[in-house]
């Protein structure tokens, strides 16, 4: 039987020695009750996902969110005001823009 490799986030959280559960699943349908959490990250994700599953996604951090808590959305985002350039077509970080998710 092949050895499972340790992700980072384990190993990480090993080291830290905290208790933590790591699962998999869209972030458009999240496997978690509403109101669980009293806080939901995203980190640098949300530039993968098409506009609608963008929309998608905030929604499912709101549902599962406890009243009050909080959400916080790393990722890239373009510079306000600045042209974009041709090259800029092709390249797809940079895409996210906070008023595509806030209101979701």
């Amino acid at each position: 039987m092949p050895r499972r490799r340790c992700s980072p986030e384990r190993k990480k959280a090993r080291k830290a020695g905290v208790e933590v559960t790591f699962e998999q699943a869209a972030a458009q349908a999240l496997p978690f009750p509403d109101g669980l959490f009293d806080a939901v990250l995203s980190t640098v994700m949300l530039h993968h996902l098409p506009r609608i599953g963008r929309a998608e996604c905030a929604r499912e951090m709101r549902r599962v969110l406890k009243p009050g808590g909080r959400v916080l959305a790393v990722d890239f985002a373009e510079p306000e005001g600045e042209e974009k350039g041709f090259l800029s077509h092709f390249h797809r970080h940079g895409h996210v823009m906070p008023r595509e998710i806030v209101g979701a």
